[in-house]
């Protein structure tokens, strides 16, 4: 008995090495991409300080959402905001209307939910006046508490500090064990991802809240969110924006989009018929065929700068299809 345990007490340590080992050789080479941190750009510092004055010579892209978009872990370059401000100088100056420039201003940050976005889009709706409001919009954005109480004490410049998030006693309990055994979070993120590939969801957890309970029409959680969004699209209406709205998918599921059947149905719904200017479901954007070749590594479901890449030129290629005169119809 002694000795099983002893062997089993190796195994497990030498087990925990490997995936450390493996994570920070993953980790080294990604070293000079993944900080998360608000991108200081000279744009957004001049935005900040009151010094930018809006041009309509210049074609202006407000990028709003969370990590997805964000680019956690890609090479800055590869970004779907730096992507995007490429195509669309391809696309637009010289070539439509009066555009000479285009500026895209990005503004969005790792953790955000939708009441982050929709803080960001009051703050910098007025500053910046965009014609187009690009929201990557993710499916865990209804989660952290979308209520106005939890809103830090406003600030009169920089991005708006973030949503205190709501965090469940569960959620607190999973995350110390992931803190402390790396192969345990591993073990357990693969054993989940193989039961959600066969289909089945176990009755606790975030992904069975998004999947089953909080994107039914009458929880209480898509009500508020279904109110901060609308809220969103108002406040870039009322400074003549339109609204493009990336629906992400996830991509370490891109093979069981059935999984999603709830909150896809309800999302593209409220997009399509309420909100939305241009609305982009990722689910059929992506081939559901291969999907590694889409994300960071197999400890990192993030989109890839392939995957970036894609998204951006989508979204170009949808902005691309209005009449040129259509960004400043609302001026």
């Amino acid at each position: 008995m002694k000795r099983a345990i002893i062997t089993i007490a190796i195994i497990l340590m030498a087990g925990e090495v490997m995936v450390r080992v493996d994570k920070g050789w993953i980790r080294t080479r990604q070293q000079e991409v993944v900080a998360i941190e608000i991108e200081e750009s000279d744009l957004l510092k001049r935005v900040n300080a009151g010094e930018y004055e809006p041009d309509d010579s210049v074609l202006r892209v407000l990028v709003l959402g969370d990590s997805y978009i964000y680019g956690a872990g890609v090479e800055p370059a590869m970004k779907t905001s730096k992507v995007l401000g490429a195509r669309l100088e391809d696309d637009w100056v010289g070539r439509r209307g009066t555009i000479r420039s285009v500026e895209v201003l990005d503004v969005s940050r790792p953790s955000n939910n939708s009441l982050d976005n929709l803080l960001a889009m009051e703050m910098y709706g007025e500053r910046f006046r965009p014609h187009f409001v690009v929201l990557g919009y993710n499916w865990n954005d209804i989660l952290g508490g979308l209520r106005r109480q939890n809103v830090p004490k406003p600030r009169t410049e920089g991005i708006p500090e973030q949503v205190e998030k709501e965090v469940s006693t569960l959620k607190s309990l999973i995350l110390t064990i992931y803190g402390v055994t790396e192969l345990g979070a591993y073990l357990s993120t693969q054993i989940q991802h193989s039961m959600k590939q066969h289909g089945f969801i176990l009755p606790i957890g975030d992904f069975h809240l998004l999947t089953q309970v909080v994107y039914e029409e009458s929880s209480p959680q898509w009500r508020a969110s279904h109110e901060v969004l609308s809220d969103l699209g108002r406040v870039a209406r009322a400074n003549g924006a339109m609204l493009v709205v990336y629906d992400f998918p996830e991509f370490n599921l891109l093979e069981q989009p059935q999984l999603f059947d709830q909150p896809r149905r309800v999302l593209s719904r409220f997009f399509t018929d309420d909100l939305a200017d241009v609305y982009i479901d990722g689910w059929k954007h992506f081939e559901p065929v291969a999907e590694s070749q889409w994300y960071i590594s197999k400890y990192d479901g993030h989109l890839n700068g392939l995957a970036h890449a894609r998204v951006a030129e989508r979204i170009a290629e949808e902005i691309g299809r209005l009449p040129a005169s259509t960004p400043l119809k609302r001026r």
